[in-house]
């Protein structure tokens, strides 16, 4: 750990030292949650916080979980722009949701230690490669680079896709949705390449009445296609700083009903966040109050 903002710190120096301009942002963010049963019968208060130092050719992520914990580097890499592509040289974590019916949030942070992106007038490919390989392994994987990520976004109105191979081949995702004026067409596909396995299909739409948008969505079990997961969520904007959003789900299987509410104020570099929701697998309801404050 001492080691590693000993290195942030040389990197840091020496930035100061040759670069123009160097930017300071991030945020930090509190969370309380709470049960009621029906009065408030367990909470929990979680921190973040994060740091981001950037530079014309380079950027360094320190985060800090809980609040009252040490510093680590979430990121670290260099920037090098090739004309035909950008070089990203070091750890760099990124966002990979393929499509707002992406849910699965465990699978969109990848990074690799070696990075390429090469943009077009369609959108851009990404590749992230892992180079800590050993070849004296006898496992051939061992002995190569891994693929981390492989990514490509292209749009060609109203089409846009987002499609992102990752842990070296083994999983896929893409997310395809149509345009429209009124509306959206999504779809949303996860598929296991090692296991040749379907492991989530989902269909939805979209309707943008502004200030009102609402999703609709549908997931069926992709084993027996005799079950479902149907899900609503909507988002009201009262102002520029203010917006009320809600969601309902039924799983056909269970069956299990969810539903909640929560709301979204913004002023000036603050967030406020509260909401409540309750779940019928265990008759539960549950809420949190986040305040986010970004620098």
């Amino acid at each position: 750990m001492k080691k590693s903002l000993l290195i942030a710190l040389v990197v840091l120096m020496v930035s100061f030292s040759f670069a123009a301009d160097i930017n300071l942002d991030g945020f930090v963010s509190v969370k309380y949650d709470f049960t009621l049963d029906p009065t408030v019968k367990e909470s929990e208060s979680i921190g973040l916080m994060y740091l981001g130092i950037k530079g014309e050719s380079y950027f360094i992520g320190l985060i800090r979980e809980p609040v009252n914990s040490s510093f680590k580097i979430d990121q670290s890499f260099g920037i090098f722009d090739l004309g035909f592509a950008n070089l990203f040289l070091g750890k760099k974590v990124q966002n990979f949701r393929v499509s707002p019916l992406d849910k699965d949030t465990t699978d969109d942070w990848l990074a690799g230690n070696l990075s390429v992106e090469v943009p077009n007038n369609f959108g851009n490919v990404y590749v992230a490669l892992d180079m800590n390989f050993d070849g004296k392994s006898s496992n051939e994987e061992d002995k190569l680079p891994k693929v981390n990520v492989l990514s490509a976004n292209f749009s060609y109105s109203p089409i846009s896709l987002k499609t992102v191979l990752y842990d070296n081949y083994k999983n896929w995702i893409t997310g395809i949705n149509v345009n429209l004026s009124l509306f959206d067409v999504l779809s949303y596909v996860k598929y296991n390449v090692e296991d040749k396995k379907l492991n989530e299909l989902t269909g939805g739409l979209k309707v943008n009445l502004d200030p009102f948008t609402l999703t609709t969505y549908v997931s069926p079990n992709v084993e027996t296609y005799k079950t479902f997961l149907l899900g609503v969520e909507g988002e009201y904007k009262l102002s520029d700083d203010l917006s009320l959003n809600g969601f309902f789900s039924y799983d056909s299987e269970t069956p299990v009903s969810k539903f909640g509410l929560s709301g979204n104020y913004n002023y000036k570099d603050l967030v406020i966040t509260p909401s409540i929701s309750w779940d019928g697998s265990d008759s539960q309801t549950t809420g949190s109050l986040s305040v986010t404050m970004y620098f």
